[in-house]
């Protein structure tokens, strides 16, 4: 079964790419750095993780193992968004 991350996976558009891949078939990975009550949080074919994507780290943790990302997480508010760079 391949497994799916979906970043933003609390959004209204993330919470329906979850639903989409599990009909599919896929093992889905929801990241997110709020925390919500999903109504797929039983099902044994999704797992939940918070993680701050900004963290180089956190984020390779939480793609680690994945056989394709979906990416639609994002800043509301640009002007609080702070960069951090990676081997520069």
């Amino acid at each position: 079964m391949p497994k799916l991350a979906v970043t933003g996976c609390t959004g209204e558009v993330g919470r329906r790419v979850v639903a989409v891949g599990r009909k599919q078939g896929h093992s889905v990975v929801g990241i997110d750095l709020a925390s919500k009550d999903m109504e797929f949080n039983a099902d044994p074919s999704f797992t939940f993780l918070q993680a701050d994507l900004r963290d180089y780290d956190q984020t390779l943790n939480a793609i680690r193992g994945c056989d394709g990302i979906v990416q639609l997480a994002g800043v509301r508010w640009p002007a609080d968004y702070v960069a951090t760079t990676h081997n520069t």
